[in-house]
C-alpha cells in the first residue's frame, strides 16, 4: 500500500509532458482556423464610440497587430494541452471546411447576418459529434488558459487607444469614461 502511494506521489509530482511537435503543429492549424484572419482581426467593428475615440481605437489596433501573434500562440498552446491529436485534427477539418470557416468567421465577428441552412446543419453535425462534444466540454478550460493573455492584450490595446486619444484631442483620462479636458 505504501509503495502504491509513493508511486502515485511521484507520478503526481512529475512535470506534465510537453505536447509533441505533431500535436503542436496541428494545434497551430486549429488556432488559425478558429481565429479571424489577420486581415479581418483589426478591422473596426460597429461601435457606439464617438468618432474621435473610434479613430484612436483604430490607430491602437494598428499598433497592436504584432501582439496578436501571441493571442493565436496562446490559443494553440491551450488546444495542445486540452485536446487530443484526434480531436484537434477532426475540429480542424470542420473549421477549415468552407461551411465551418464561414460559420466560425460569423461567430467571431458576431455578425448580424444569418447563418445559412448549410452552415447551421454543418455546425450542428460537428457539435453533436464526439469531437464536437469534446471540444465544447473542454472549451471552459481552454478559455481559462487564454484569459490572462487576452486580458493583457486588451489592457495594452485600451492603454494605447487612451494615449493616442489624449495626444490627438483635448480629452484625457480613462478611455471609456466621460472625457476630461487636458490639464
Amino acid at each position: 500500500m505504501l509503495i502504491v502511494a509513493a508511486v502515485i506521489a511521484i507520478l503526481v509530482q512529475s512535470p506534465v509532458s510537453e505536447p509533441s511537435a505533431r500535436v503542436q503543429s496541428a494545434a497551430e492549424r486549429l488556432a488559425k482556423a478558429t481565429s479571424l484572419p489577420d486581415s479581418e482581426m483589426f478591422v473596426a467593428r460597429q461601435t457606439n464610440l464617438p468618432p474621435a475615440r473610434l479613430k484612436s481605437m483604430e490607430a491602437a489596433m494598428v499598433e497592436s497587430q504584432a501582439d496578436a501573434a501571441g493571442l493565436r500562440s496562446a490559443l494553440a498552446a491551450a488546444y495542445a494541452r486540452h485536446l487530443t491529436l484526434a480531436e484537434i485534427e477532426a475540429a480542424t477539418e470542420f473549421f477549415e471546411s468552407p461551411l465551418g470557416a464561414s460559420f466560425e468567421r460569423k461567430m467571431l465577428k458576431r455578425q448580424g447576418e444569418a447563418f445559412t441552412a448549410d452552415e447551421t446543419r454543418a455546425a450542428q453535425a460537428f457539435f453533436q459529434s464526439p469531437t464536437g462534444k469534446a471540444f465544447q466540454a473542454k472549451w471552459p478550460a481552454i478559455g481559462e488558459d487564454i484569459r490572462p493573455v487576452l486580458k493583457t492584450f486588451s489592457d495594452k490595446l485600451i492603454g494605447r487607444a487612451q494615449a493616442i486619444h489624449c495626444r490627438t484631442t483635448s480629452e484625457c483620462g480613462p478611455f471609456f469614461e466621460k472625457p476630461k479636458p487636458k490639464p
